[in-house]
């Protein structure tokens, strides 16, 4: 590998100057909560579980949102901490090859859980189409829904960094 490959790498693992850090705490909770917490969450919880009633639904939701994000807010405060982004201080705990597994994960995750609610909302859209116009465009809207999806999972935490501000 040359030098100037090494040293672009190296720059991907350096910690975050500590002034270049913009989400706390409250930050990561905000965060993490928003993103559990969403129609999609609501939607698929209701799948699994038929017989709950919408309130019974919207307090198992709630309740496994704020369990499911523990993990994910004390991995925040180890990031705010030691300026490291999360799949990097995974190192620490399973070596530089051992933290490939828990980033390959990850990414499949983000994969699935992008896709389900492109599907959802899609499927939402084109209820909203076909309602007012009368055409049947699933395809486009699932398509139009997950780029939509993408687009907000590259610009949002800069913009979630404005808006909590404000």
């Amino acid at each position: 590998m040359s030098e100037a490959k090494k040293e672009a790498v190296m720059s991907d693992v350096l910690p975050i100057s500590r002034d270049k850090r913009t989400l706390g705490g409250v930050s990561n909770f905000a965060i993490w909560f928003s993103c559990n917490m969403v129609t999609t969450t609501m939607l698929t919880g209701m799948m699994f579980v038929p017989g709950l009633s919408f309130g019974d639904t919207m307090i198992a939701v709630i309740i496994g949102c704020v369990v499911g994000i523990i993990p994910l807010i004390l991995i925040g405060i180890i990031g705010n901490h030691t300026g490291l982004t999360t799949m990097v201080s995974a190192r620490i705990t399973f070596g530089q090859k051992g933290a490939y597994l828990p980033s390959m994960i990850n990414i499949l995750i983000y994969i699935g859980w992008s896709w389900s609610q492109a599907a959802l909302g899609g499927a939402a859209l084109n209820y909203i189409i076909k309602s007012l116009f009368g055409i049947d465009i699933l395809t486009v809207c699932v398509i139009f829904t997950e780029a939509l999806v993408v687009f907000i999972a590259l610009y949002a935490i800069k913009g979630i960094s404005v808006y909590e501000k404000i």
